[in-house]
């Protein structure tokens, strides 16, 4: 059974049956059903006909065979245009309508069109485009379609007089660069068509699909519009991929099939698990139901997520690239079935997928019945009634990929009970020195186990050495308090290397501000990842350009901040290391001297001089020379809105419970108490664990409690007893990621309102050591002129047990609060936070 299934040699039925004289390019046996909606726009199937006949005729002229580039964003002309060149006997071109003129060009310049259907907007691109190449073809748009007698032409079913002849040239840049158009025939589609309605039944007349994609790409081509128009079923058109615009097309159309690839879903699923997660009801249920693996109780019990995305979602179809497990492990806890299918352009496009009932994620479901596929040297090799005829002009590369009537996929995988599972890119498969294959995926996967703070990763061979480029996720690094990225990558580099191979270690990698390069539909383009650094390496030298005053006072600013030589492009926190503070104090600068206010939110996006001095040039209001950006001026704002939590019996009552619980768990101690000035100060602790907040809090005599505040992270509060905890605990919620200024100015307040506040100035918690203090609370003390005491906690970071989380018995635990200090005028905010860093520092080694 294995090696039959490995072989995977179904035996072929005569693939006349997928074309007879009886199908038809769209089927309308009801000509009054709505075929495609958009904009409130229905055109019924008799309507698509007649529209279909007009755009025909408007290409009747050229002769017959012709080429037909269609070049223009999703539309119902996008799809009069198409089956217009069918009927006219012409073969489609469609090309992405994003593309740059150089990649017009080179499409135009290969295929050789004979006319290019394009929009009004674009006109004069595309006739740029021809003027270089010296070609003189006609270009025609909705508006030079005679549509007059629309009511009056005939409507009539359309069958390509030839099956085997090209109804498509699809280019396709793929993940190697080298842009190919792959010529498909109506048989290849309707043969796909077949497979995905008749022997899988998954497009039906009554089961709506909605148009998201690009419908350039094979993928939505075939999948959002030949086949449902084929079935019968209407399809609806997207305006465009806002998450309200998605899902009000979901609602309005009733849509039960849903056409995507992996970012589309991960961008669904992040907004829904965010808002799972905010509560700990749902969030304890979704986990619940991730455990029992009930579609039945999972669509019943998240049915109101179901009726967000319109109620009559049946399928999400996902393709183009391979759909992240936890993706597809949130979507079928919510009880979502996603058909994960793997295909090529070159198979128009499918190869495999899920059949209905049967998804196992990691696997891309089973091949088409009818097809052939192999397991040859590990690549998957398919050949079958979809397989292209070739490359257009391309007859070597046509032979390379189809060698003895078998296509050769260039993906490592296997077949086993589950179906095909791919495993990687034999082009991308490294050769060591030494001979040994080395798989970048396998090592991407193993990094992500063990780096949070990564979003993506990319492994690749440059200059003999084995080398990654890492995009860190910006919100989890500041969330986490992590102060030096590369520094942290470096840990992560090491705790990794150690884990696999020798030969498979990296040796070095590159901390970049932008995603990785990857195709439209989301497949990683790894041969454009050492062109990715010799293009950062460029950017960071001097190009002589002439900049404006305005540009040259921000780039001051932004370096005497950073101690970095910046340039346009330098992301602030990955490439200049800008902290938290040097956020603050440059919004700060740009609303005293441009006159514009702007939030650390602001920042995550014009996070470079480039952005920021092009949004200040939009709205600055004048330039202001004479006014100082100073700490005093930042923390003497006026605070609105802000009413201090008073703690009463609530909090009284539990520091009651948390002090003896302390000493009969643990053997727990504090020392140095009367340290604590009759006066406003700054309480400075290092960070070991979630208790330091209750170990400090608990420890203070009942008159000083009620009047020290703790400052918290906004997200570990949300929930409902949390944040009555909070209200009935002096603890002051904050938001560092999108206003640490107004965080500061809210401390300032506390202090100059005759309070205490508590800081852990490392900003996360450290299991080992004490990481390096942030300046706020040495600012705070200088420009306040509070005093300082600093704590130093030990024991936190062994009081319970790391995988069963429960205390560890009579494990030593003290809080020892340390002399006083003052700020000296002489010092520096650097001077004042090293010497409490020191203090706390050296008590910690003497225990």
């Amino acid at each position: 059974f294995s090696k039959k299934f490995f072989e995977y040699k179904v035996q072929k039925i005569s693939t006349t049956i997928y074309f007879v004289l009886t199908y038809h390019i769209f089927m309308y046996k009801n000509r009054e059903k709505t075929a495609i909606n958009f904009k409130e726009i229905n055109y019924s199937y008799e309507s698509l006909s007649r529209h279909v006949y007009c755009y025909s005729r408007c290409f009747s002229h050229i002769q017959s065979s012709a080429k037909i580039i269609i070049f223009a964003e999703n539309s119902p002309e996008w799809i009069f245009a198409l089956y217009g060149s069918w009927m006219n006997d012409g073969i489609a071109i469609p090309v992405d309508s994003n593309s740059t003129e150089n990649e017009l060009s080179y499409i135009v310049a290969d295929v050789q069109p004979q006319a290019i259907f394009t929009t009004e907007e674009q006109k004069s691109m595309v006739a740029n485009v021809l003027k270089q190449l010296n070609f003189n073809i006609p270009i025609l748009s909705a508006n030079d379609v005679d549509i007059s007698d629309v009511e009056t032409v005939p409507s009539k079913e359309f069958k390509p007089k030839d099956e085997h002849a090209t109804a498509l040239i699809n280019y396709t840049s793929g993940t190697t660069g080298s842009a190919k158009g792959v010529m498909l025939t109506f048989h290849n589609l309707i043969y796909i068509c077949h497979s995905v309605s008749t022997d899988i039944e998954i497009f039906r007349h009554d089961r709506n699909v909605m148009i998201l994609l690009p419908t350039h790409h094979i993928l939505p081509l075939m999948g959002s519009i030949v086949a449902p128009l084929m079935s019968g079923a209407t399809v609806y058109i997207a305006e465009s991929l806002a998450p309200d615009v998605i899902i009000n097309t979901l609602t309005k159309g009733k849509i039960s099939i849903i056409i995507g690839v992996p970012r589309l879903y991960e961008m669904l699923a992040k907004g829904i698990v965010s808002k799972i997660n905010a509560q700990f009801l749902t969030k304890f249920i979704f986990k619940f139901a991730g455990l029992i693996n009930s579609p039945k109780f999972s669509r019943k019990i998240f049915n109101s997520v179901h009726e967000k995305f319109g109620g009559h979602v049946r399928y999400m179809v996902c393709g183009g690239a391979a759909l992240p497990t936890e993706i597809g492990k949130a979507f079928k806890t919510l009880g979502f079935e996603i058909l994960e299918g793997y295909g090529m352009t070159e198979m128009a496009p499918l190869i495999s997928f899920t059949h209905p009932g049967k998804w196992s994620i990691g696997y891309a479901g089973y091949p088409l019945k009818g097809m052939d596929m192999k397991i040859e040297d590990g690549e998957v090799c398919v050949k079958g009634p979809n397989m292209m005829t070739g490359y257009y002009n391309k007859p070597a590369e046509t032979a390379e990929a189809i060698v003895d009537g078998w296509l050769h996929t260039g993906d490592i995988g296997f077949l086993d009970g589950k179906g095909l599972k791919l495993t990687g890119r034999k082009k991308e498969l490294i050769v060591a020195s030494n001979g040994k294959k080395i798989d970048p995926v396998e090592i991407e996967n193993e990094f992500y186990k063990i780096a949070a703070f990564a979003k993506e990763v990319g492994v690749f061979m440059h200059e003999d050495v084995i080398q990654a480029v890492i995009y860190p996720d910006m919100n989890n690094v500041r969330a986490n308090g992590i102060q030096d990225i590369r520094e942290h990558a470096k840990t992560v580099v090491l705790a990794l290397n150690e884990k696999i191979a020798p030969y498979k270690r990296i040796k070095n990698f590159h901390i970049i501000s932008e995603e990785l390069p990857k195709t439209k539909l989301g497949k990683v383009q790894r041969f454009k990842f050492a062109d990715l650094i010799a293009k950062k390496e460029v950017t960071t030298q001097e190009d002589g350009k002439e900049y404006s005053q305005q540009y040259i006072l921000l780039r001051n600013f932004v370096e005497n901040e950073t101690g970095c030589k910046a340039w346009e492009n330098a992301h602030f926190e990955i490439d200049l290391a800008m902290d938290s503070l040097s956020r603050v104090a440059l919004l700060a600068y740009i609303e005293t001297t441009f006159g514009v206010s702007l939030n650390e939110g602001h920042l995550n996006e014009l996070n470079t001089l480039a952005k920021l001095n092009q949004h200040i040039e939009e709205n600055n209001t004048g330039i202001n020379l004479t006014k100082k950006n100073e700490w005093k001026d930042i923390l003497s704002a006026k605070i609105s809105n802000l009413t201090l939590p008073e703690a009463g019996l609530t909090n009284k009552t539990l520091n009651f419970i948390i002090r003896y619980l302390l000493r009969i768990v643990y053997r727990y101690k504090t020392r140095g108490m009367t340290n604590i000035p009759d006066k406003p100060c700054i309480l400075v602790a290092n960070h070991q664990s979630m208790l330091d907040g209750v170990l400090i809090t608990s420890t203070l005599e009942r008159k000083i409690n009620k009047n020290t505040y703790l400052f918290a992270k906004e997200k570990y509060w949300k929930t409902g007893i949390m944040s009555f905890m909070a209200r009935k605990n002096n603890v002051i919620l904050m938001d560092i990621n999108q206003n640490l200024k107004e965080a500061i100015q809210k401390l300032s307040y506390v202090l100059q309102n005759g309070k205490n506040v508590i800081i852990f100035p490392e900003g996360t918690r450290s299991k080992t050591g004490i990481r390096d203090f942030k300046d706020t609370f040495a600012i705070l003390s200088k420009e306040l002129n509070v005093p300082i005491v600093p704590i130093a906690i030990n024991g936190a970071n062994r009081a319970v047990y790391q995988k069963v989380k429960l205390p560890r018995f009579l494990s030593p635990l003290s809080v020892d609060f340390l002399e006083t200090i003052y700020p000296k005028a002489e010092e520096s905010y650097q001077d004042l936070k090293n010497r409490v860093k020191e203090i706390i520092a050296s008590k910690l080694k003497k225990k």
